[in-house]
C-alpha cells in the first residue's frame, strides 16, 4: 500500500528546545545532524535508553503485575502499542521511526498503579484532597493539574538524563490522550510546555503536529482494547463465551477472511474451555483472542486513515511532499485534531460498546477497584509525608526544588524577598548564584523555608511539583515500600 509517503512528517521543522535558566523562556535549536540515523530514529533510541522507559516494566497497566507474572505492565503495553503503530504507518507510508519514537514515548509521564495514581495527584494539584495537610493553603490556578500525557513531556524534558527530545516527539506524547481533564484550565500548569510541542519561524508557534502522533494515539487505543480484555479473561474477571459474543459482530462487518479463520478458532476453543480442558487452551485462546482484535482493528484503522488521508489531500489539494511542505504551517491543527469516528456506523456503534462492556466488566471489577484503592492510599499517604517534612525527599529532588522550580514559579518580587530573609538568616554563608549550592546548602534553605509560615505559602506550589515529580517517576513496588519506610 503505503500511498500517502507524502503525508510524512518533514524533518525541516524538526526543532529542540531548552532553557537558559530556570526563569528564562524556552529556546529552540535546530538539531545537529547524524552521520546515519534520523531526528527521529535518534528520538527512539534516546527514549529508550531513558530511566523513566526502564521504570515502565514495574508500573501498573490495569492489573497488578504482581498478582501473576503474565499480566501486562505499562512497559509491555507500550511494545505492543509500538508493534501495532509501525504496522500501521508501514502501511500508510509514514515514517515508521518518528511513530516508534512517539510509542516508546507515550507513556514516559504514569504514575505508580495506573490512572488512579494521575487522579490522585491532580486532586492534589488543585486542593481537593478532603484530608490535605496545608488545608489553609490554597494553590494558585497557574499550578493546577496533573495529567499523565502532559507530564510525559515534563519528563522527557526535564528528567531525561539531559539529552532533548524533538518537538514532533513531544507534540505526539502530548496527544496520545485528552489534552485536560473538563477543561484547559485544569492543567494550567503545563503551558508553559507548550513551545516544546511546537515549531518556531523566529516570531510565531505552530503545532509540530504529524499524522504518525495520530497513529499512535488510535494504537494506543487498539493495545488496550485487546490486551485489557485478555487480562481480564485470564484473571477470570469474563468467561470466554462472553468475550465472543461481544466480538462476533466485526467478524460480519470487517468480512476477511483472515479474521473470519482467527474468529472460527476462538469458538473451537471456547469449547474445549466449557468442557474445562483448561491445561494449554486457556493461555492458547488468549493469544487467539488479542491476534484476533488486533488484526480486526488495524484492517479498519488502515482503511479508515486512508479514507481520512484520501479526503485530507483533495480538501487541501496536497498531491506530493513540496505541496504538504508549502501548506504544512497553515493548516488548522483542529481540523487534523478532531477524533477520528469510523465511517461504517456500525463499526463505531460495536467499538463503543465493547469500550462500555471493558469499563463495566474489567475497570470497575471488584478486583480493579480493590487495587485502585490501595494505590490511591499508597499515593496519599506519601504525598502527605513528603509535604509535612519534605527533608524526607532525595537531593535531586530538594536541589530542583531550591535551584529550578522557586525560580520558575515565584514573581520577581515574592523571589526577592525569598532571597532577603535568606540573606539575614544564613549571613556570611549566603551566596547569591544558587546554582553553585551544595546538596546540604539547599537542605539547610529547605530547612529555613519550612519552619517560616509565610515562606511556606509563597513556596507551597513549586513544593508539590516536585514531590508530584517524584512520586510519579516511582514503580508500584517502589511506591509501595516507601510507604511502609516512612510510616
Amino acid at each position: 500500500m503505503a500511498e500517502f509517503t507524502f503525508l510524512r512528517a518533514n524533518e525541516k521543522y524538526a526543532q529542540y528546545w531548552y532553557r537558559e535558566s530556570s526563569s528564562s523562556q524556552p529556546i529552540s535549536i535546530l538539531p545537529k545532524k547524524h552521520s546515519y540515523r534520523s531526528v527521529f530514529s535518534c528520538d527512539r533510541d534516546r527514549v529508550m535508553y531513558c530511566s523513566a522507559f526502564r521504570r515502565l516494566s514495574s508500573k501498573t497497566q490495569v492489573f497488578n503485575s504482581q498478582k501473576a507474572d503474565n499480566l501486562r505492565t505499562r512497559l509491555t503495553h507500550t511494545l505492543e502499542v509500538a508493534q501495532v503503530a509501525r504496522t500501521i504507518s508501514c502501511q500508510l507510508g509514514l515514517d515508521e521511526e518518528l511513530t516508534e519514537a512517539i510509542a516508546l514515548g507515550h507513556d514516559v509521564g504514569h504514575t505508580p498503579f495506573g490512572h488512579v495514581g494521575e487522579r490522585t495527584l491532580n486532586e492534589f494539584s488543585r486542593g481537593l484532597d478532603k484530608r490535605q495537610i496545608a488545608d489553609k493553603i490554597s494553590v494558585d490556578k497557574l499550578h493546577y493539574g496533573f495529567k499523565h500525557n502532559l507530564q510525559g513531556v515534563r519528563v522527557l524534558t526535564e528528567y531525561s538524563e539531559n539529552v532533548k527530545f524533538s518537538n514532533f516527539m513531544l507534540f505526539g506524547v502530548r496527544e496520545h490522550s485528552k489534552l485536560w481533564w473538563k477543561s484547559a484550565d485544569d492543567v494550567a500548569y503545563y503551558q508553559m510546555y507548550e513551545p516544546y510541542c511546537s515549531y518556531s519561524d523566529g516570531n510565531n508557534l505552530f503545532p509540530a503536529w504529524s499524522f504518525e502522533a495520530f497513529v499512535v494515539k488510535w494504537a494506543d487505543e487498539i493495545a488496550q482494547r485487546h490486551h485489557d480484555i485478555e487480562d481480564a479473561f485470564l484473571q477470570k474477571i469474563i468467561p470466554p463465551e462472553d468475550i465472543v459474543a461481544k466480538v462476533a459482530p466485526l467478524v460480519k462487518i470487517i468480512d476477511d477472511e483472515n479474521i473470519t479463520r482467527k474468529y472460527d478458532r476462538l469458538k473451537t476453543e471456547t469449547e474445549k474451555l466449557a468442557r474445562k480442558d483448561f491445561t494449554d487452551v486457556q493461555y492458547a485462546f488468549a493469544h487467539t483472542l488479542s491476534s484476533f482484535l488486533v488484526d480486526a482493528y488495524v484492517t479498519v484503522l488502515i482503511k479508515e486513515f486512508s479514507r481520512v488521508f484520501r479526503h485530507f489531500s483533495n480538501t487541501h489539494k496536497i498531491v506530493d511532499s513540496e505541496s504538504f511542505d508549502k501548506s504544512y504551517l497553515g493548516l488548522d491543527i483542529e481540523e487534523i485534531r478532531t477524533p477520528m469516528k469510523f465511517s461504517d456506523a456500525r463499526i463505531y456503534k460495536i467499538d463503543q460498546q465493547l469500550g462500555e462492556s471493558l469499563k463495566h466488566s474489567i475497570l470497575d471489577s471488584y478486583e480493579v477497584q480493590r487495587m485502585d484503592g490501595k494505590g490511591a492510599y499508597i499515593i496519599r499517604k506519601l504525598f502527605r509525608a513528603y509535604l509535612s517534612n519534605p527533608q524526607q525527599l532525595p537531593n535531586e529532588y530538594v536541589n530542583r526544588f531550591i535551584k529550578i522550580e522557586l525560580g520558575r514559579t515565584l514573581d520577581d518580587d515574592k523571589f526577592e524577598q525569598l532571597k532577603s530573609i535568606l540573606r539575614r538568616e544564613l549571613k556570611d554563608s549566603y551566596t547569591e548564584n544558587i546554582n553553585v549550592w551544595k546538596d546540604y546548602e539547599c537542605r539547610e534553605v529547605l530547612r529555613i523555608i519550612s519552619k517560616n509560615d509565610e515562606l511556606s505559602r509563597m513556596t507551597y506550589d513549586a513544593l508539590i511539583r516536585v514531590i508530584f515529580d517524584y512520586i510519579a517517576g516511582m514503580t508500584d513496588s517502589y511506591a509501595a515500600s516507601q510507604r511502609i519506610d516512612l510510616y
